[in-house]
């Protein structure tokens, strides 16, 4: 399933939705680091800068999961069961995050160039 195909939530909204969730760190890194990276460092093992750092650099969250020795699955479960209710609700939310995992989700904003400016300004 594509990310696109998931029902009611798109993948800004999902990702806007992921990313306002708790951002305290409670001393395990980076201050501010969106939820599912915080709840994805406490699976895996590892500080959220160390998830940063690592998604900064290419890898994805399966390839974390890998290293760390944790089955994939578990990652996924653990990102489903703490997504936002908005998103949980939406959809086939478990299709998201397994892209999520594994680098076919989205990385931002919506693709593409930005708009024109409006007519008469530079």
């Amino acid at each position: 399933m594509s990310i696109g195909a998931v029902t009611g939530t798109s993948s800004s909204a999902y990702l806007a939705a992921i990313s306002s969730t708790s951002t305290s760190t409670s001393g395990a890194g980076r201050s501010g680091a969106p939820g599912h990276v915080q709840t994805a460092a406490q699976t895996l093992g590892l500080s959220t800068d160390e998830v940063m750092s690592a998604l900064d650099q290419g890898q994805t969250l399966a390839d974390l999961a890998e290293a760390q020795g944790v089955p994939r699955d578990d990652l996924v479960a653990a990102l489903v069961a703490d997504a936002p209710d908005a998103v949980a609700a939406s959809g086939d939310v478990e299709s998201f995050v397994s892209s999520l995992v594994d680098g076919t989700g989205p990385t931002g904003g919506p693709a593409g160039p930005p708009p024109p400016p409006p007519s008469g300004e530079r």
